[in-house]
């Protein structure tokens, strides 16, 4: 007589998920271990001159954390279950293939269920956070090209662009929309540009979900977990905000998963 699927453990996923859990506290274990040494030639006055730290320690700590897990993780998911393969020339390159079930229905409402709350949260901010006094070191850069392009009709010649061409140029954009030079119109599209980061990211969360071979409960209860996580890691009105190249690179990803 053969046990129900229900009091069957898989050993395999139990040993799996064991090994990354203890490898991500590891490289918590020793975060503190892993630092450059500062640099005593150093005599610019801020944080890394007070706190005697090496501004590169944080690039090489999160590296440590993120790849060991990684590599980790390739190495026993090739092993245990033999679907995911390393070589260009193996028919489960990189992701085994998967069956597409009939999930598209139920995750395409949570889905747009997640982009309305996160649509309804960005209606009910705090827009007297926006005023406040110019900040002549930092926001100045995106009023100076604005008012540069309006005198010479130039992008590139009349302006260092330290931010980008999308971070400087936010003033250029919402005097083109609204006509009016405005910082609180260029405060308003970076608080804007933060809503489209959270919808991105739960387009992205829907098509990892819909490449995995869950259940459609499983699916379901990933996906809004996945989700939920995901759109708290941005926040409005946090100093500094989030650099305008996150939603290009949400952008690339989602017609990466799209396709």
């Amino acid at each position: 007589m053969t046990k129900p699927k229900y009091l069957m453990f898989n050993y395999k996923k139990i040993y799996f998920f064991a090994l990354i859990s203890i490898s991500i506290l590891l490289t918590l274990i020793f975060w503190d271990k892993i630092k450059f040494a500062y640099d005593e030639s150093n005599t610019i006055h801020g944080v890394a001159y007070d706190t005697k730290t090496n501004p590169h320690t944080n690039t090489l700590r999160f590296i440590f954390f993120s790849f060991v897990p990684i590599l980790i993780f390739f190495f026993l998911y090739i092993n245990l279950f033999n679907t995911l393969s390393l070589n260009i020339y193996n028919k489960n390159f990189f992701l085994k293939k998967y069956k597409k079930k009939n999930i598209n229905l139920n995750l395409g409402f949570l889905t747009f269920f997640l982009i309305g709350c996160a649509v309804i949260e960005f209606l009910f901010l705090d827009y007297n956070n926006l005023l406040g006094n110019l900040d002549i070191f930092h926001e100045a850069t995106t009023l100076v090209p604005l008012i540069n392009y309006i005198n010479n009709k130039t992008f590139w010649l009349s302006n260092f662009y330290e931010y980008g061409f999308w971070g400087n140029n936010l003033g250029l954009l919402s005097y083109n929309i609204f006509g009016v030079q405005s910082i609180g119109l260029i405060r308003l599209f970076e608080v804007s540009h933060i809503l489209f980061v959270k919808i991105f990211l739960i387009l992205i969360c829907n098509k990892i979900t819909f490449l995995t071979e869950l259940t459609q409960k499983k699916a379901i209860f990933f996906f809004s977990f996945l989700a939920l996580i995901a759109i708290n890691l941005t926040e409005y009105f946090v100093i500094p905000p989030i650099s305008g190249r996150a939603l290009l690179f949400l952008i690339f990803f989602f017609l990466f998963f799209f396709f």
